[in-house]
Protein backbone atom coordinates (compact mmCIF):
# COMPACT_ATOMS: atom_id res chain seq x y z
CA UNK A 1 0.00 0.00 0.00
CA UNK A 2 1.50 3.52 -0.84
CA UNK A 3 1.22 6.13 1.88
CA UNK A 4 -1.34 9.14 0.58
CA UNK A 5 1.52 12.47 0.35
CA UNK A 6 -0.87 15.14 -1.00
CA UNK A 7 -0.71 17.82 1.35
CA UNK A 8 -3.92 19.54 1.83
CA UNK A 9 -3.60 23.74 2.31
CA UNK A 10 -5.87 25.42 4.52
CA UNK A 11 -6.61 28.48 4.22
CA UNK A 12 -5.60 30.81 6.96
CA UNK A 13 -8.76 32.43 8.82
CA UNK A 14 -7.03 35.46 8.79
CA UNK A 15 -6.21 36.02 5.19
CA UNK A 16 -10.47 34.71 4.42
CA UNK A 17 -11.48 37.76 6.95
CA UNK A 18 -9.27 40.34 4.99
CA UNK A 19 -10.71 38.98 1.81
CA UNK A 20 -14.08 39.15 3.09
CA UNK A 21 -13.64 42.64 4.24
CA UNK A 22 -12.05 44.01 1.32
CA UNK A 23 -14.65 42.77 -0.74
CA UNK A 24 -17.61 44.15 1.27
CA UNK A 25 -16.25 47.71 1.42
CA UNK A 26 -15.73 47.31 -2.52
CA UNK A 27 -19.42 46.31 -3.02
CA UNK A 28 -20.39 49.24 -0.56
CA UNK A 29 -18.47 52.13 -2.14
CA UNK A 30 -20.06 50.44 -5.82
CA UNK A 31 -23.61 50.46 -4.80
CA UNK A 32 -23.42 54.09 -2.99
CA UNK A 33 -21.88 55.07 -6.48
CA UNK A 34 -24.57 53.75 -8.51
CA UNK A 35 -27.30 55.46 -6.06
CA UNK A 36 -24.96 59.05 -6.26
CA UNK A 37 -25.39 58.49 -10.24
CA UNK A 38 -29.36 58.13 -10.67
CA UNK A 39 -29.93 61.06 -7.57
CA UNK A 40 -28.05 63.22 -9.44
CA UNK A 41 -29.59 62.10 -13.20
CA UNK A 42 -33.17 62.28 -11.40
CA UNK A 43 -32.56 65.43 -10.38
CA UNK A 44 -31.38 67.02 -13.51
CA UNK A 45 -33.66 65.71 -15.36
CA UNK A 46 -36.89 66.44 -13.18
CA UNK A 47 -35.55 69.59 -11.50
CA UNK A 48 -37.05 70.84 -8.56
CA UNK A 49 -38.05 73.83 -6.77
CA UNK A 50 -34.43 74.05 -5.41
CA UNK A 51 -33.13 74.20 -8.93
CA UNK A 52 -35.42 77.74 -9.29
CA UNK A 53 -32.94 80.94 -7.70
CA UNK A 54 -35.52 83.76 -7.77
CA UNK A 55 -34.90 87.64 -7.59
CA UNK A 56 -36.29 88.72 -4.25
CA UNK A 57 -39.45 91.23 -4.95
CA UNK A 58 -37.34 94.23 -3.27
CA UNK A 59 -34.22 93.47 -5.22
CA UNK A 60 -36.05 93.59 -8.37
CA UNK A 61 -38.07 96.39 -7.61
CA UNK A 62 -35.10 98.52 -6.95
CA UNK A 63 -33.22 97.12 -9.77
CA UNK A 64 -32.11 99.76 -12.32
CA UNK A 65 -32.94 99.18 -15.70
CA UNK A 66 -30.05 98.83 -17.96
CA UNK A 67 -29.56 98.80 -21.85
CA UNK A 68 -28.76 95.33 -23.55
CA UNK A 69 -25.01 95.90 -24.21
CA UNK A 70 -24.77 93.32 -27.09
CA UNK A 71 -26.43 91.49 -29.77
CA UNK A 72 -25.70 87.54 -30.39
CA UNK A 73 -22.31 88.18 -28.90
CA UNK A 74 -20.43 85.15 -28.66
CA UNK A 75 -18.40 86.03 -25.14
CA UNK A 76 -20.13 84.47 -21.68
CA UNK A 77 -21.66 87.58 -19.51
CA UNK A 78 -19.15 87.22 -16.82
CA UNK A 79 -21.24 86.05 -13.61
CA UNK A 80 -24.36 86.04 -15.60
CA UNK A 81 -27.19 85.89 -12.70
CA UNK A 82 -30.76 86.77 -11.53
CA UNK A 83 -31.15 90.35 -10.91
CA UNK A 84 -29.02 91.45 -13.83
CA UNK A 85 -30.38 92.74 -17.47
CA UNK A 86 -30.55 90.13 -19.55
CA UNK A 87 -28.11 89.82 -22.51
CA UNK A 88 -29.76 91.03 -25.96
CA UNK A 89 -29.96 88.69 -28.98
CA UNK A 90 -30.79 88.75 -32.17
CA UNK A 91 -31.27 85.00 -33.96
CA UNK A 92 -33.62 83.74 -36.92
CA UNK A 93 -37.03 81.84 -36.45
CA UNK A 94 -37.11 78.54 -38.36
CA UNK A 95 -39.20 80.29 -41.51
CA UNK A 96 -36.11 82.73 -41.31
CA UNK A 97 -37.33 85.78 -39.58
CA UNK A 98 -35.41 87.68 -37.46
CA UNK A 99 -36.43 87.63 -33.68
CA UNK A 100 -34.52 89.90 -30.71
CA UNK A 101 -35.54 89.68 -27.82
CA UNK A 102 -35.12 93.35 -27.28
CA UNK A 103 -38.73 93.03 -29.45
CA UNK A 104 -40.30 92.03 -26.13
CA UNK A 105 -39.69 95.22 -24.30
CA UNK A 106 -42.13 95.79 -21.85
CA UNK A 107 -43.54 91.89 -21.88
CA UNK A 108 -42.08 89.37 -19.17
CA UNK A 109 -40.46 86.71 -21.22
CA UNK A 110 -39.82 82.61 -20.36
CA UNK A 111 -36.50 81.73 -22.07
CA UNK A 112 -36.77 78.17 -22.63
CA UNK A 113 -33.43 76.35 -24.06
CA UNK A 114 -34.53 73.05 -25.80
CA UNK A 115 -33.17 70.61 -28.44
CA UNK A 116 -35.91 68.51 -30.32
CA UNK A 117 -33.11 65.45 -29.27
CA UNK A 118 -33.90 66.33 -25.66
CA UNK A 119 -36.28 63.53 -23.82
CA UNK A 120 -36.90 66.14 -20.34
CA UNK A 121 -37.23 68.85 -22.92
CA UNK A 122 -40.10 66.79 -24.44
CA UNK A 123 -41.61 66.14 -20.82
CA UNK A 124 -41.95 70.06 -20.77
CA UNK A 125 -43.73 70.81 -23.93
CA UNK A 126 -46.74 70.64 -22.99
CA UNK A 127 -46.67 71.94 -19.79
CA UNK A 128 -45.28 75.41 -22.22
CA UNK A 129 -47.44 75.56 -24.39
CA UNK A 130 -50.46 75.22 -21.79
CA UNK A 131 -48.19 78.16 -20.19
CA UNK A 132 -48.36 80.62 -23.94
CA UNK A 133 -51.90 80.04 -24.54
CA UNK A 134 -53.47 80.77 -21.26
CA UNK A 135 -51.31 83.77 -20.67
CA UNK A 136 -50.22 85.51 -24.24
CA UNK A 137 -53.31 87.89 -23.64
CA UNK A 138 -51.81 88.52 -20.71
CA UNK A 139 -47.97 89.83 -22.26
CA UNK A 140 -46.38 86.65 -21.37
CA UNK A 141 -44.05 85.60 -24.03
CA UNK A 142 -42.89 82.13 -24.51
CA UNK A 143 -39.55 81.79 -26.37
CA UNK A 144 -38.07 79.08 -27.22
CA UNK A 145 -34.06 79.06 -27.69
CA UNK A 146 -33.83 75.48 -30.36
CA UNK A 147 -29.60 74.73 -29.90
CA UNK A 148 -28.03 73.72 -33.06
CA UNK A 149 -30.00 72.08 -35.42
CA UNK A 150 -31.79 73.24 -38.70
CA UNK A 151 -34.63 75.10 -39.22
CA UNK A 152 -36.87 71.99 -41.18
CA UNK A 153 -35.78 70.26 -37.86
CA UNK A 154 -37.19 72.70 -35.67
CA UNK A 155 -40.23 73.64 -37.77
CA UNK A 156 -41.17 70.20 -38.14
CA UNK A 157 -40.85 68.94 -34.55
CA UNK A 158 -43.48 71.96 -33.49
CA UNK A 159 -46.05 70.94 -36.01
CA UNK A 160 -45.79 67.36 -35.14
CA UNK A 161 -46.47 68.17 -31.46
CA UNK A 162 -48.99 71.07 -31.86
CA UNK A 163 -46.15 73.86 -30.19
CA UNK A 164 -47.77 77.23 -31.00
CA UNK A 165 -45.02 79.38 -29.12
CA UNK A 166 -42.43 80.90 -31.07
CA UNK A 167 -38.64 79.77 -31.01
CA UNK A 168 -35.21 81.13 -32.29
CA UNK A 169 -32.13 79.25 -34.06
CA UNK A 170 -29.47 78.79 -31.55
CA UNK A 171 -27.44 77.13 -34.04
CA UNK A 172 -23.61 77.61 -33.15
CA UNK A 173 -25.02 77.84 -29.14
CA UNK A 174 -23.54 81.44 -28.54
CA UNK A 175 -26.46 82.24 -26.84
CA UNK A 176 -26.54 79.69 -24.76
CA UNK A 177 -23.03 80.32 -23.76
CA UNK A 178 -23.72 83.69 -22.97
CA UNK A 179 -26.93 82.59 -20.57
CA UNK A 180 -24.48 79.87 -18.77
CA UNK A 181 -26.70 77.02 -20.10
CA UNK A 182 -24.88 73.77 -19.20
CA UNK A 183 -27.46 71.08 -19.62
CA UNK A 184 -31.15 71.52 -21.51
CA UNK A 185 -33.84 72.46 -20.62
CA UNK A 186 -32.41 75.55 -18.53
CA UNK A 187 -35.64 78.12 -18.70
CA UNK A 188 -34.62 81.94 -17.54
CA UNK A 189 -37.45 84.43 -16.68
CA UNK A 190 -36.83 87.72 -17.74
CA UNK A 191 -39.64 90.50 -16.75
CA UNK A 192 -41.24 93.38 -18.42
CA UNK A 193 -38.39 95.73 -17.65
CA UNK A 194 -35.29 92.85 -18.89
CA UNK A 195 -34.36 91.93 -15.68
CA UNK A 196 -33.26 87.98 -14.96
CA UNK A 197 -35.50 87.65 -12.47
CA UNK A 198 -35.45 83.08 -12.37
CA UNK A 199 -33.67 80.67 -12.98
CA UNK A 200 -34.34 77.23 -13.57
CA UNK A 201 -32.13 74.65 -14.54
CA UNK A 202 -34.22 71.01 -15.43
CA UNK A 203 -37.90 70.31 -16.94
CA UNK A 204 -40.71 71.26 -15.34
CA UNK A 205 -43.09 68.52 -15.02
CA UNK A 206 -46.26 69.92 -14.97
CA UNK A 207 -47.72 73.14 -15.71
CA UNK A 208 -48.03 74.16 -12.25
CA UNK A 209 -44.45 73.97 -11.91
CA UNK A 210 -44.37 76.60 -14.54
CA UNK A 211 -47.52 78.70 -13.31
CA UNK A 212 -45.35 79.30 -9.99
CA UNK A 213 -42.70 80.56 -11.60
CA UNK A 214 -44.47 83.18 -13.88
CA UNK A 215 -47.20 84.28 -11.30
CA UNK A 216 -45.21 87.22 -9.87
CA UNK A 217 -44.58 89.30 -13.85
CA UNK A 218 -47.75 88.01 -14.93
CA UNK A 219 -49.34 90.28 -11.64
CA UNK A 220 -47.32 92.91 -12.66
CA UNK A 221 -48.11 93.40 -15.92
Amino acid sequence: MIPDTTTTRVADPGVLRSHSLVWGIVTVAAILGVLLLGFTLGKWITGSDSDVVELPRQAATAAVVAAPQSVAASAPVAGLAVGQPAPDFALLTPDGQTMQLSDFKGHPVLLNFWATWCGPCAIEMPALEQIHRKYQDQGLVVLGVNQGETGDRVAQYLKSNNLSFPSVLDTDTNIARQYRVTGYPTTWLVDADGMLRQVRRGAFLDVSQVERMVADVVARK
